[in-house]
């Protein structure tokens, strides 16, 4: 992943894709106040041939709640939509608060892309066990009703994350 450019985007023009983070109704009034405070201390990213979402889901949903129509953004040469992905996770990893489960589903993704374990941890630079128990984690969830609060990231009022 190369960064191309810099610039802003209209909200409206960013194609969301699968992110790590089942948090649709994550609050981001902590940001929101931050970025009123500071403005936006770090851009999103952005894939330049689709305008697909990268990295930055939460500044993105803050903006919008803000009122804002665009926002920084640093644009990113073409990559695959597993690489996407993998960015993403990477991303979401350093920061706090991601469960097992949300990185079982996106690994799980990878996995069914034909890409092993190994490989998956590798790229995140995490263990094969950590890979392999987060796909674990995720997997005892399907057929379950917990399936729908992953699929669907709908985890009601006042619930943050999906349980683990």
């Amino acid at each position: 992943m190369k960064k191309i450019s810099s610039g802003k985007i209209l909200l409206k023009n960013i194609k969301h894709m699968e992110n790590s983070r089942l948090r649709d109704n994550d609050d981001v009034s902590d940001l929101m106040g931050d970025i009123e405070q500071r403005g936006l201390l770090e851009r999103v990213g952005i894939r330049k041939k689709d305008n697909a979402l990268i990295f930055g889901n939460r500044r993105v949903k803050a903006f919008e709640k803000l009122g804002y129509e665009d926002i920084e953004c640093d644009y990113y040469d073409d990559m695959s939509d597993d690489d996407l992905l993998i960015t993403n996770l990477a991303e979401n990893l350093k920061r706090k608060n991601i469960g097992s489960i949300e990185i079982g589903r996106i690994c799980k993704i990878l996995q069914n892309n034909e890409m092993t374990n190994s490989e998956i941890a590798k790229k995140l630079d995490i263990t094969k066990s950590r890979v392999d128990s987060a796909i674990c984690a995720y997997t005892v969830t399907l057929n379950t009703p917990f399936e729908k609060l992953i699929l669907f990231g709908n985890k009601g009022p006042q619930r943050k994350g999906i349980p683990e």
